[in-house]
């Protein structure tokens, strides 16, 4: 049976959780708001929305947690991640295992209710190779981005390559530039998903 509501919120912070679901009723988007994962997992019959919004930081089973509870029980919906607590290594995590985004609280309404309407849409939205989303990679950039796939800060990167951090800041900043990426976990998202499609 299909659910009564298009979005799930998991998150155990009250007042993110009903201002969240005020917003997305307020533009017509259906939304059913729970305090925990468990809450949501143990529910007799189960409806799987279109899309959820999940807190990264929860007591008992964190966002990754579950997850992976949900990517192992099958259910394809995709996951949007909110978190006052964002670290690169988590994103990563997250992308990789089919996140679509990534965003730190405070967030811009209108930035999450973007991403929302993208997410509703996945279905109808053909995902774009490597080459397409960052045409004319410089070698050096190239490995900038796979370091930043990996889940390396800029100093780390630096390091490795052989730079400073600030030039792996300047690389970074222009692959955002070119792919029109929002922030860095949005970049993550479009070159996870990209280099999945591209069979990398």
């Amino acid at each position: 049976m299909p659910p009564e509501y298009r979005v799930a919120i998991i998150d155990d912070d009250e007042g993110a959780r009903d201002s969240l679901q005020a917003m997305l009723e307020g533009v017509g988007i259906s939304a059913r708001s729970f305090d925990s994962a468990s809450q949501y997992l143990s529910r007799a019959e189960r409806e799987t929305p279109e899309c959820f919004i999940v807190d990264l930081k929860m007591p008992q089973i964190d966002g990754l947690q579950f997850h992976q509870i949900l990517v192992d029980s099958g259910v394809k919906a995709p996951v949007i991640f909110v978190t006052a607590f964002g670290d690169v290594p988590s994103a990563v995590q997250g992308m990789k295992n089919g996140a679509i985004d990534f965003i730190e609280k405070p967030y811009d309404g209108e930035v999450l209710l973007e991403t929302v309407r993208y997410a509703l849409n996945l279905g109808s939205v053909a995902t774009p190779s490597l080459d397409t989303v960052f045409p004319g990679l410089s070698p050096r950039e190239r490995q900038v981005l796979q370091h930043l796939m990996d889940g390396l800060s800029n100093k780390e990167t630096a390091r490795i390559l052989g730079i400073s951090p600030r030039t792996v800041e300047i690389h970074r900043a222009n692959l955002m530039r070119r792919t029109g990426a929002r922030n860095l976990a949005h970049l993550l998202q479009l070159a996870i998903a990209a280099n999945r499609h591209s069979g990398g």
